[in-house]
């Protein structure tokens, strides 16, 4: 028989306060989270006043994360489950993140999952699974089963940690980049926020911030040609923007990362050339195409 622990509100917080700590530690040296060089890079190329106020948002960003725990503890049963299940999805995603780009998600992951295919969502989805995600998971519903609350948390409660999170996430744009360090569990609500403020709710429709197009895949009618018709210009070039060319398994990486385009190497369409001719793209295009360095 399971012994059940009551709880009130200040060891809900002595509970959540050792879990948030356990989940740090977790995300430090089982996922890989380098908290360490986001701090040496705010040092080493920004100044006091700026690094001092990342950090502070960093800490408000845990307190966040805490403050979701400690609620999911003394809450109702309803209420729990829907936390566990904001908690696990966040971790399976951001975890994942981690593992295949060594980083948390941004508001573009969500820009390009959108646009993707199906197909392409379902492959991103296996090649990016990790399962170290369900031992955190496993922990917190742990917790939900040997604590229960004094006096249960309702909707008042639950409608109040989002709107932390909301004004929180909304708020720090305005003095620091997006992209600051913090758990899991607040780059998943980091990104929804930031991706929601700058496309439905600003454009009014899903779309990109940074091109103001829609996201939505267009439909292109296949064109009705004989058989053996073979294209007097057949030279296709694909061009990846911003994309770690050592992460690519076309270029020997040891995962998976781009199988449709290995295919198209096995069977000698594709030729790799692999390397840009300089670190940004406005540098970039003037010496692909016209062979000229920029103006």
């Amino acid at each position: 028989m399971i012994r059940n622990y009551t709880i009130d509100r200040n060891g809900a917080s002595r509970i959540a306060a050792g879990f948030i700590l356990f989940l740090f530690l977790f995300e430090v040296y089982v996922v890989g989270v380098n908290y360490s060089q986001y701090f040496v890079y705010l040092f080493d190329n920004e100044g006091v006043f700026f690094s001092a106020i990342a950090i502070v948002f960093f800490f408000i960003a845990i307190y966040l994360c805490f403050y979701f725990v400690q609620y999911a503890l003394s809450a109702a049963w309803p209420y729990r489950l829907i936390s566990m299940l904001i908690f696990a999805f966040s971790l399976l995603v951001e975890y994942g993140y981690q593992k295949a780009l060594g980083r948390f998600s941004d508001r573009i992951d969500i820009e390009t999952a959108i646009a993707a295919t199906p197909e392409q969502q379902t492959t991103s989805l296996m090649m990016y699974l990790n399962w170290r995600a369900v031992i955190p998971c496993a922990v917190l519903f742990a917790l939900f089963i040997f604590c229960r609350p004094k006096r249960p948390g309702g909707l008042r409660g639950f409608l109040l940690v989002n709107l932390l999170f909301v004004l929180g996430f909304a708020a720090f744009p305005f003095l620091v980049d997006q992209k600051f360090q913090t758990l899991a569990l607040g780059a998943s609500y980091r990104t929804t926020i930031d991706f929601l403020i700058n496309g439905p709710l600003k454009s009014g429709k899903w779309a990109s911030k940074m091109t103001g197009v829609e996201l939505r895949r267009r439909v292109v009618a296949k064109p009705d040609l004989p058989p053996d018709h073979r294209p007097s210009n057949n030279l296709i070039i694909v061009v990846d923007e911003s994309v770690m060319g050592d992460h690519l398994s076309l270029n020997g990486y040891q995962r998976k990362t781009t199988p449709f385009l290995d295919e198209l190497q096995r069977h000698g369409i594709l030729r790799n050339w692999g390397i840009a001719a300089a670190s940004s793209t406005g540098s970039r295009w003037p010496r692909w195409i016209g062979s000229k360095e920029p103006p």
